[in-house]
Parts: C-alpha cells; sequence; structure tokens
C-alpha cells in the first residue's frame, strides 16, 4: 500500500537524476518489483545506494550579473527511484511531526500558503488602525536557512519529538552518504560531499527545516527581552510600505497602492504579448485564454485578501477594458463603448466580480475553519475605537457582496452564480441591494420576500455539518433555493423551505 501511494505522487515529464531512471519507467510491472526489492534492502540495512545519495545541480540565471553567484538559483536534480522511499518515509514522519508544527508557520505546510499569511497579517494592521493601537511589524530575511541547518542538532530534535530511531538512522545515512555534482552546458562536475544543510530537491527537506526552525522559534520564544539593555549600533530602515510575499503591504492599512501596483504588473506583460495581438492567424478565443492565464492572473494574486473601495472597483473596470481593447486592437479614437466590446467578446466574466467571487470563498474559508486566520478576524482589540466613522474593513465589504447571508452566518456563499445560471453576478448583486429589473418580472418587495434569509434561519443552521463536507454549500443552496422557487409559485416564503430543511434533518 505505501509503495503503490509513493509511486502515485511520482511526477511524470520531469528530468531524471544521476541514474537517468524515469517516473514513467518505475511504474512498470517489471520495475515496482525490481523497486520494492531495493527498497526492502535500503529499509533493513540502512544502506542507501550511491545513485541515490548523488544530487546534480544545474544553475539557472535569475537577474543581474551573471558573474555574482548570488544571481543563480540552484536546481537539483535526484534519482526518481531514490523519492518511492522517501515518500514513504515521509508519511511515517507526519504522525511525529505534522502536530508539532505551530499554526503560525505556513511555509511547506499542506492547506496553508501566501494567502493565508497575507491575509492575516492585513487583518491585524486594520484592527490597529480601526482601534488606534499600536503594531510593530520586523521583516527579517535569514540568509540560505536551510543550506545551514546544523544535522547533529537535527537528530537531537526528532528523536526529541518521538520519531523512531531506525527512521532517524536511516534519514543520517542518508545525509552523510550524500553528495552533489555540478551540470553546466552539459557538462558534469566532480564530486562533492555535503556537511551540512537539508537536501535540495529532497522530499523530506521541507519537513526536516520546518521542524528544525519551530524549535529554533521555540527556544527564542522562552526568552524574556530585557528592553532597558537593547542597544544598536547599526540601524535598519524604516519604511511606509513592504512587499510581503509578493504583496505590498501599507502601514496606513489600505490596499490602494496595492492594487495600482498590481495592475500596472499585467499591464507590462500585456504590453510583451504586443505580437500575438497583431496576429490574425490566433482565434480570439485563445486570445482570451491567454490574457486570462497570462494577464489577469498575474493581478488576481491573493486579490481576495483586498479591502475593495468603489474607487478600486473603477480602477480594476478601466484596466480590464484596456486590456480588451488593446488585444482586440481598438483605439480610443474609434469611440467603442464597452458595453459593445464586452458583447463582441461574448460577456466574459468581469474582473471585478472575479475579485468578489474570491472575497467571499475566503470569508467562507475562514468561518469554516478553525484555525489561527479565524481567530485574527474574530478577535478583539484591547481598546475602543476612535470618533468618527471608522475606515472601511475587509470584513464589512465581504458581507456588502453578500447580504443575503446573514451576520450570524458562519459560512458564505462560495459560487453565487450556482444559484441562477441564468444571471451574471452582478445582476444577481443587484437585485438583493438595489431596485428590481423589469427583466426578472418581480418587484422589490417580492425579491426581499425571496431572497432574504431571517437570522434566526442563518446559514450555520441551515447547512448540516455533513452536507456541508460531503456536498458543499453551493449544492445546498442550489437545491434550497430550487425548493423557495416552487414555494414561491405557490405563495410561500423562503423560511417555509428552511423549516422544511429543519424537519428533514
Amino acid at each position: 500500500m505505501y509503495m503503490e501511494h509513493a509511486l502515485n505522487k511520482l511526477k511524470t515529464n520531469r528530468a531524471t537524476g544521476i541514474d537517468a531512471i524515469s517516473a514513467e519507467t518505475l511504474r512498470d510491472e517489471d520495475g515496482i518489483s525490481l523497486l520494492y526489492n531495493i527498497c526492502k534492502r535500503v529499509w533493513s540495512s540502512g544502506v542507501w545506494p550511491d545513485e541515490w545519495c548523488t544530487s546534480i545541480f544545474v544553475p539557472l540565471h535569475k537577474k543581474g550579473s551573471p558573474t555574482n553567484p548570488d544571481n543563480y538559483r540552484l536546481l537539483s536534480l535526484i534519482s526518481h527511484a531514490s523519492k518511492v522511499l522517501l515518500y514513504i518515509l515521509q508519511s511515517r514522519l507526519e504522525g511525529f511531526i505534522g502536530w508539532q508544527i505551530s499554526q503560525a508557520q505556513a511555509g511547506f505546510v499542506k492547506g496553508h500558503g501566501t494567502r493565508e499569511q497575507i491575509s492575516k497579517l492585513r487583518q491585524i494592521i486594520e484592527k490597529a488602525r480601526e482601534h488606534y493601537f499600536p503594531v510593530f511589524i520586523s521583516f527579517v530575511y535569514y540568509s540560505k536557512a536551510s543550506d545551514n541547518v546544523k544535522w547533529p542538532k537535527l537528530w537531537e530534535i526528532l528523536i526529541s519529538v518521538g520519531v523512531p530511531y531506525h527512521l532517524v538512522f536511516l534519514i543520517q545515512q542518508l545525509y552523510e552518504s550524500s553528495s552533489a555534482r555540478v551540470r553546466i552546458d552539459g557538462n558534469l562536475s566532480g564530486q562533492t560531499a555535503t556537511r551540512k544543510g537539508v537536501r535540495q530537491g529532497c522530499v523530506l527537506s521541507p519537513m526536516l527545516f520546518n521542524i528544525y526552525s519551530e524549535f529554533v522559534t521555540r527556544q527564542i520564544g522562552s526568552m524574556t527581552v530585557n528592553h532597558r539593555e537593547i542597544k544598536s549600533i547599526g540601524r535598519y530602515e524604516v519604511v511606509q510600505s513592504f512587499v510581503y510575499l509578493g504583496s505590498l503591504i501599507d502601514n496606513s492599512g489600505s490596499c490602494e497602492n496595492e492594487i495600482r501596483r498590481r495592475i500596472q504588473q499585467p499591464r507590462v506583460a500585456m504590453t510583451k504579448l504586443t505580437k500575438i495581438w497583431r496576429n490574425h492567424n490566433i482565434t480570439k478565443a485563445t486570445k482570451m485564454s491567454l490574457v486570462q492565464s497570462l494577464v489577469f492572473s498575474i493581478f488576481l494574486y491573493v486579490s481576495e485578501t483586498w479591502t475593495v473601495k468603489q474607487a478600486d472597483r473603477a480602477c480594476i473596470d478601466a484596466f480590464e477594458m484596456w486590456t480588451w481593447r488593446r488585444m482586440l486592437r481598438i483605439p480610443y479614437t474609434a469611440h467603442r463603448t464597452n458595453v459593445s466590446i464586452l458583447d463582441e467578446l461574448g460577456n466574459p466574466k468581469r474582473l471585478s466580480s472575479i475579485v468578489s467571487m474570491r472575497m467571499l470563498t475566503l470569508f467562507g474559508h475562514i468561518h469554516k475553519s478553525d484555525n489561527m486566520e479565524k481567530l485574527v478576524v474574530q478577535a478583539h482589540a484591547p481598546s475602543g475605537r476612535r470618533r468618527g466613522r471608522s475606515p472601511t474593513r475587509w470584513v464589512d465589504t465581504t458581507k456588502q457582496l453578500a447580504p443575503f447571508a446573514g451576520d450570524n452566518a458562519k459560512a458564505q456563499v462560495r459560487e453565487l452564480e450556482q444559484l441562477h445560471p441564468e444571471l451574471n453576478f452582478e445582476d444577481f448583486m443587484a437585485t438583493h441591494t438595489g431596485p428590481a429589473r423589469a427583466r426578472f418580472g418581480v418587484t422589490r418587495e417580492e425579491h426581499r420576500d425571496l431572497f432574504t434569509v431571517p437570522d434566526e434561519y442563518a446559514l450555520a443552521h441551515c447547512v448540516a455539518r455533513d452536507l456541508w463536507m460531503s456536498r458543499g454549500i453551493a449544492g445546498e443552496f442550489q437545491r434550497l433555493f430550487g425548493q423557495a422557487d416552487e414555494l414561491k409559485r405557490q405563495g410561500g416564503r423562503v423560511g417555509q423551505v428552511l423549516e422544511l430543511r429543519s424537519d428533514e434533518r
């Protein structure tokens, strides 16, 4: 079972290691039998084959002067056959190490990413701005941190968390036998032994580095800082904003500068693709796919963490229309309206609507989870608010996007468009927040009766937990409002549907 699970994790069409054996070869029937015998021998003896311990380093130039070694990124190639046994080791170590990692650690942790870290930081700054209490943030970058891990200390930490001695022995033997060769223009250098740091490209490296850094952080956290004895000879730069994990963090808590910065980056990408837009042999549908994958994807990075105001939405819409006009090569002197351009493109989903959908998705993800991100969002500040209207918060903008969910709901709709596929997002929201449109054939009061969910029937009480986990919120709402439409035609209300759902449970 472990062998099959490890083989399924191997990625195909990848560069091979020193043994030149691909992942496709290992999945053959003969390859599986031979690999099983080798892994069994290594597991019992602790002696790793030389090819499994040798890494090939391929330097890739990033930017700057090519004579500066710091301007290169090393790509490490290891044996695919060794990854099978490493995946088995990883599954064994997960039970001993996984629960030891703090929730503050998001790197190389399943289910966590840059979005969660950026969201938490923005929420803290927003609460500090709203309640007027000081927050000090230090961005510390440890140069080549993974390359400076001390092996004896790593073995000591693994044993202290309860990892069996045999597993520690296998990892120790792998590291002590590890070596590296450098490939430049197809030529391999001599073999060089490594004596510190985690192996680059190894399956176990993220987990080993996480537990190592976790214990370092615990030791630092257990110390008490004497502020009266703190002195600084050198001075570190104090900035008003900082690019953290690819997103601009402003000390004011506003996302205005980040949105404009994020608009500028895809503009550059759009300009670089001018030859493609001029090519008449490429279809319009293909060009639209390129815009969405190569241009809009740059803009949408962690866009769900933004606090988007009305002026920001206008900038987003203007950028989107500039993109479509440039793709179609329509100058402003043509005096074409935005509506006509969108009709020509088949009325694609608006970029601002995509941002709104991503915000609702993140909101639902936070409220159905039980982690530090939810704690930060729901945390109460130690002091009261300042006088006057408080600045717009991320939670405020998210609630405005889903007014029918209720303040007491613990989750929001993931895919609003699945409720009524015939309506686009903007029209659907307009029926809830503004005057009813004639195309729907109902009045504003009828819309309120149909779609407004009373607080006593909040979303958290309408959807059973097992249904939440199995079918998802979108499927449940589709069924719920399908029944609501039927009752509406019979003169009923949504509350009756919710009562029926309660009786079913």
